[in-house]
C-alpha cells in the first residue's frame, strides 16, 4: 500500500484498535455508595475516606470519590470493618476498577470466623451468605443474577455470595466500572427494623476479571501508522483528509 493509500486508509478510520486479554485481572480502585446508613447502624463499624453526605430527616448517605472498608483487601472476623446495609433503603454500589477489564463474577465477602471457636465468633454475624442475588450493571446494561453462597460456614450458612457474568454477555463489556443493585434476601430482622425488614452486610467485595490491554501488533500498526502520517505531511503539507 502507498503512503497517500495508507494515510486515507487512516483518515477514512479503516485501522480499528484491536485488543487481547491479560491473565492480571483488576482491583476495585475506588467505589461510591448511595443510599445506605452511616458508620455505627446496628453496632456495625466501617471507614470510608472519600465525600460523605447525608440526609438528616431519611439518615441515609452517600459516599463518592473513596476507598474504605468495601476494598481495603480485608475480609474480617468482627462487625467491625463491616458494613451493614438495609435491603429496603435501595443501596447501589458502583466500584472503580483500576483497569479496564472483562468481569467474569462479582464477590461479596461477609467475613471469616475464626475457625478455633466455630461460626458464632464472628461477633454474632449471622447474615452473610444470606444473599440470594443482585443485578449487576455494565457498559449501561444491567442484569439480576442470582448468587451462589461459598467459603466458610457462618450461622446462616456460607459466609459469602457470588454472582457469575460468564456467559450472560456483560463478561464481553470491556468496562472499568461496575454497578451493583437490587440487592435480594438478606436477614430478616424485627428488632431493629421491624417485620419484613432484611438486612446484610458487607467485609469486602471482589471481582474476577481479566485485563483488556491492546495487541503488541496494534502498537506496532500505529507506530506505522504514526510514521506515514508524517511522511505525508513532509510531502504534502496542505493536503486535507478526505
Amino acid at each position: 500500500m502507498s503512503v497517500r493509500g495508507f494515510v486515507n486508509m487512516l483518515c477514512g478510520g479503516g485501522m480499528a484498535l484491536a485488543v487481547m486479554t491479560s491473565a492480571h485481572g483488576a482491583g476495585v480502585a475506588s467505589y461510591d455508595i448511595s443510599n445506605t446508613l452511616p458508620s455505627g447502624a446496628g453496632g456495625w463499624t466501617h471507614v470510608y475516606d472519600g465525600a460523605i453526605t447525608c440526609d438528616d430527616n431519611t439518615g441515609l448517605c452517600n459516599y463518592s470519590g473513596g476507598s474504605g472498608t468495601l476494598n481495603d483487601g480485608v475480609i474480617p472476623t468482627q462487625i467491625t470493618d463491616n458494613q451493614l446495609f438495609y435491603g429496603a433503603t435501595g443501596p447501589v454500589i458502583t466500584l472503580r476498577l483500576d483497569t479496564l477489564s472483562h468481569v467474569n463474577s462479582v464477590q461479596i465477602y461477609g467475613g471469616n470466623p475464626d475457625a478455633s471457636s466455630g461460626p458464632s465468633s464472628l461477633s454474632g454475624d449471622f447474615i452473610p451468605g444470606s444473599l440470594t442475588g443482585w443485578s449487576v450493571t455494565i457498559g449501561g446494561q444491567t442484569l439480576a443474577l442470582s448468587s451462589v453462597a461459598f467459603g466458610l460456614d457462618c450461622q446462616s450458612g456460607r459466609c459469602d455470595d457470588r454472582v457469575e457474568l460468564a456467559g450472560t454477555g456483560l463478561d464481553r463489556l470491556p468496562t472499568d466500572t461496575v454497578v451493583l443493585s437490587a440487592f435480594q434476601g438478606g436477614f430478616l430482622t424485627q428488632v431493629e427494623a421491624g417485620p419484613g425488614f432484611y438486612v446484610f452486610n458487607i467485609g469486602e467485595v471482589g471481582v474476577d476479571s481479566v485485563a483488556v490491554v491492546p495487541e503488541p501488533a496494534t502498537y506496532a500498526l500505529m507506530l506505522a501508522g504514526l510514521i506515514a502520517i508524517i511522511a505525508a505531511v513532509r510531502v504534502s503539507p496542505s493536503r486535507p483528509c478526505t
